[in-house]
């Protein structure tokens, strides 16, 4: 029979510790290729300027109706069953019924 020993350790690599210097180079091919652009620290104002001049950055507006159905105002059921019982005594009183 055969038997195999041995010990195995598992440590978590994170990808982001490994290289913590930006890749100038690929960040300029990378926004080559999605037709983006690569702006430095200093060109910070060419950067605000492109943004306020963009035609894909537009300002959205949402709005939100609220809609209540007169079933649940009850003092309008009230208001209108009261003028109805108001008009009904009215009428019986007066003899027109």
């Amino acid at each position: 029979m055969f038997t195999q020993s041995g010990t195995r350790t598992v440590k978590a690599i994170v990808a982001e510790k490994i290289n913590t210097v930006a890749n100038h180079t690929l960040l300029f091919q990378l926004a080559q290729n999605t037709g983006g652009k690569l702006f430095s620290k200093d060109e910070l104002d060419k950067l605000e300027k492109e943004l306020l001049n963009s035609e894909l950055i537009k300002p959205v507006t949402y709005t939100q109706k609220q809609l209540n159905d007169l079933i649940d105002l009850k003092w309008i059921f009230f208001l209108i069953l009261g003028l109805l019982s108001l008009e009904w005594f009215l009428r019986k009183r007066s003899g027109t019924i």
